[in-house]
């Protein structure tokens, strides 16, 4: 087996070693004008690095996966000799996906494979040989680091294709998947329409996959070709626009075959999307009872258990840059995540040897027979789907010590570096707003986190902030640089304490205290202001006070206090040691109030306002409420646009006011369609708002809004679910409320939006009233 597995992976150890001279070198640029496997590749771990016009893979996320593939025939219905066949591929380096080893293969495979045309690694099994069983398993274990993608194109910096090379011919030509047809043709050059710049079409074509499909599980119906796209166009009743319907790899191939069309070389992605660690054997669930279904023709698909999901995407080639990811379905052009493993790429795969080469033979995956010994995709296997019903495919994986999983988390807010300040900022509202969440339900401090991992990974996470925080980011740039060095040149992963080691050795002091009271601690403090006092001494103003520590542990943390006075604000940074800790400012200005941590930068369970996207963290379980006291069918258009555009509950989660029940409203999140005067439940629950209403027109922070072009998106607390959360959707006309309809109200990171027509006039947070933090000066 161990001969198996090092003849599979001769290819990936060349790579690896092409790997360590990247982190040695920090930037390798490979040829161009060719279309290599591995393009231009740059790594960049630093903080504040400018950076040019450049495709940059950053911020490895590592994943142990342990995948298993189970068949079970039925004996008495099967040809042992013909259909027990299996083909499966394994993860190879690519770009954005390094450090790749194949830890354990059961059983050896008869046969390994590299497919010519995509360079993709594929193993063979044939069941037929070995005794006969209840059911046949593969396991096969890996591990990986999956890199971030970000593209910052120049269009005045792109080359011209060599469209005599093969591989442009290969990835331009029309095939059996993407099928270059004249309406395809025709669509294309609507898509691009003028423009000459490769990158630009390729970016019109992405946008115009966005209009053009919309979300439908369709593939068992249809498959996954061209054709099963253009053939079934649908009218919006709505807006009498035309639109088709698919999944992840008709978004794919749409986008493929529309390049292909004007010449622009593309390719399918196929892998494993998704992430949760804390899922364990005993946990796993069939992630979907579609693919319990046969075909109209009695196909099968692979039965999917675990935390990942099957996904496909798209690349684009451009000379001078290389490949660029595209991700349609979620909306990403230029930029991959780095929690997508890749297990394939190209369409109309070539299998390898043995491989059937007609469709009457059975062969294929996920419902998709095979063409002429070709996979339209191959990502979990190809087996026989005519004749063997049942197949399996399990998917776990573990994490590496801490920091391995919490500086992904934390690093991925850090770029672009002109956005960053905002970025963390947010992302540690967010974060704490989960916690205070969690809170809400009443929970002990210390139980929080053991009985929600997802919780705690954020907890983690933040702990690469607080370093960060307490050693400066020079030293946290150093550390962290020399501890992904080590994870991915030896291909293991570190230990906690090796960790602290190389931090240690950075900082140059015991940072012992960290390890212990932070990290190996899995409650949070909570701090509270005690006895401020104001005294005026002459020209002065003495602000002094004491800041406590709950709980049983004493952190030592630095702590930023803000005094907001009649002319501006004054800083300070204290130190917190003991359970007890004084302070005083000294000050000219009137003192106005005073903000313990105003940035977040403490872990801790503290108020924090809602996000409008808060809501997604109960989804589905909501209700859209739409006001039928006046404007009662244009309430209702809007929520089936809101509905239909931004949240896709389905037409039996909306309910008139005069229909909902008290259950209703006690689900997570309430949807309010209407302003108090068109919507009985909102003027019900108006006293929750944190702005004021009266009639056609609303008060807040003492601007009057009465325009009836103008309206209002925003979440607060519910008065009925403790828990729970109301959003409303509010314009000032039935005009205001069907047009907000139709506007994202998940760009701003923010507790309100106020629009006026298509334009968001403010948006933002509503105060902080946590007295704890919080003291305000009479």
């Amino acid at each position: 087996m161990i001969e198996i597995i090092l003849d599979l992976m001769t290819e990936v150890r060349r790579v690896r070693y092409a790997t360590k001279l990247v982190f040695i070198t920090i930037f390798i640029f490979y040829p161009l004008n060719s279309f290599s496997q591995e393009a231009r590749f740059s790594f960049d771990s630093s903080l504040n690095k400018s950076l040019t016009s450049k495709v940059i893979y950053r911020n490895p996320q590592v994943m142990t996966v342990d995948y298993t593939f189970e068949l079970v025939p039925d004996h008495a219905k099967i040809d042992k000799g013909k259909d027990l066949k299996v083909w499966i591929p394994v993860p190879r380096e690519w770009d954005s996906q390094k450090a790749v080893k194949i830890l354990a293969i059961e059983p050896v495979p008869h046969y390994t494979y590299e497919d010519p045309e995509h360079g993709n690694q594929i193993l063979f099994w044939d069941f037929g040989k070995v005794s006969v069983k209840e059911f046949y398993e593969v396991k096969i274990k890996y591990r990986l680091e999956i890199f971030e993608v970000h593209c910052i194109i120049d269009p005045e910096q792109i080359g011209s294709y060599d469209k005599n090379s093969e591989n442009y011919q290969l990835y331009t030509r029309s095939t059996n998947k993407i099928n270059i047809t004249p309406e395809l043709k025709e669509l294309a050059q609507t898509a691009v329409g003028d423009e000459k710049n490769v990158y630009l079409q390729a970016k019109r074509i992405f946008e115009f996959v966005r209009n053009r499909i919309r979300f439908k599980t369709v593939r068992r119906e249809r498959g996954t070709g061209i054709e099963s796209i253009l053939d079934f166009p649908v009218c919006d009743p709505i807006t009498g626009e035309q639109y088709y319907e698919g999944q992840c790899d008709h978004y794919g191939t749409f986008f493929i075959g529309l390049c292909r069309a004007v010449g622009i070389p593309a390719r399918g992605v196929t892998g494993m999307a998704g992430w949760d660690p804390s899922i364990k054997e005993k946990d796993l669930k069939l992630r979907s009872n579609e693919h319990t279904k046969l075909t109209s023709d009695g196909l099968a698909a692979t039965r999917l258990y675990g935390p990942i999901a099957g996904h496909v995407w798209a690349e684009f080639y451009l000379p001078e840059y290389g490949w660029i990811p595209v991700d349609p379905t979620w909306g990403k052009f230029g930029y991959q995540g780095n929690k997508k493993i890749i297990l394939s790429k190209g369409f109309d795969v070539k299998i390898g040897p043995y491989a059937p080469q007609e469709e009457s033979e059975g062969y294929g995956d996920q419902w998709i027979p095979l063409y002429k010994g070709r996979a339209a995709i191959i990502g979990w296997g190809v087996w026989n789907i005519t004749k063997i019903r049942i197949a399996k495919a399990k998917v776990l994986h573990n994490s590496d010590p801490f920091p391995a999983d919490s500086y992904a988390e934390y690093a991925a807010q850090l770029y672009p570096e002109n956005e960053e300040e905002e970025k963390l900022r947010n992302w540690r509202q967010k974060v704490l707003l989960s916690f205070y969440n969690a809170k809400r339900g009443d929970i002990n401090n210390g139980e929080l986190f053991e009985i929600n991992p997802r919780l705690n990974e954020n907890r983690e996470a933040y702990l690469c902030h607080l370093l960060r925080q307490i050693i400066g980011d020079e030293k946290f740039l150093k550390i962290f640089r020399s501890y992904l060095d080590l994870r991915l040149t030896s291909g293991k992963s570190v230990s906690i304490e090796k960790f602290q080691d190389i931090a240690e050795r950075m900082h140059g002091t015991s940072l012992d205290f960290f390890f212990k009271q932070w990290v190996g601690n899995i409650a949070l403090s909570q701090f509270k202001l005690d006895n401020i006092l104001i005294e005026k001494v002459l020209n002065q103003w003495k602000v002094y006070g004491s800041l406590l520590q709950k709980g049983e542990t004493t952190y030592q943390v630095p702590v930023e206090l803000v005094l907001e006075t009649e002319k501006g604000q004054e800083s300070k940074e204290i130190w917190l040691n003991s359970k007890k800790t004084n302070f005083e400012f000294y000050t000219t200005n009137n003192p106005k109030k005073l903000i313990v941590d105003p940035d977040f930068h403490i872990p801790t369970i503290r108020w924090m306002p809602a996000r409008i996207r808060t809501f997604w963290d109960f989804y589905p379980d909501g209700i859209i409420v739409y006001g039928t006291s006046s404007e009662g069918e244009d309430n209702k258009t809007a929520a089936i646009l809101f509905d239909d555009k931004w949240l896709g509950l389905g037409r039996e989660f909306i309910k008139a006011d005069t229909s909902v029940t008290k259950e209703d409203l006690n689900k997570h999140f309430v949807v309010l369609i209407g302003r108090p005067k068109t919507n009985k439940i909102t003027q019900q629950l108006k006293n929750a708002f944190p702005i004021l209403f009266d009639k056609d027109k609303f008060l807040y922070q003492g601007i009057t809004y009465n325009k009836p072009s103008q309206g209002i998106v925003l979440i607060t607390e519910s008065t009925i679910n403790p828990n729970g959360w109301i959003i409303l959707l509010a314009g000032l006309s039935n005009d205001a409320t069907l047009k907000m309809s139709n506007l994202s109200p998940y760009d701003p990171a923010a507790s309100y939006i106020i629009f006026e027509d298509k334009n968001v006039l403010r948006s933002g947070d509503w105060e902080e009233y946590n007295s704890n933090l919080v003291w305000n000066f009479k």
